[in-house]
């Protein structure tokens, strides 16, 4: 599996493009502290947790649970 990860105004594009082509992403202020390309508003965590889990349901994606994120970590 692969984990994309973009900062700044490439976060929100990457983010999608990871989650079509099945892999992982990283979500999170550390690396885009606005919520739009605009940067008109300042994001925050949760906006961006949120915004990413709707991007992933659309596309029948869900987030691993607790137990399956430490499996894959130990596997590999």
């Amino acid at each position: 599996m692969v984990c994309r990860r973009g900062f700044g105004n490439a976060q929100l594009k990457t983010n999608a493009m990871s989650l079509i082509e099945g892999g992982g992403v990283r979500v999170g202020l550390e690396d885009n502290i606005w919520y739009n390309e605009e940067r008109t508003k300042l994001a925050t965590n949760r906006d961006l947790v949120i915004r990413t889990l709707q991007i992933a349901e659309t596309l029948g994606r869900r987030p691993f649970t607790m137990k399956e994120a430490r499996e894959l970590l130990i596997r590999n």
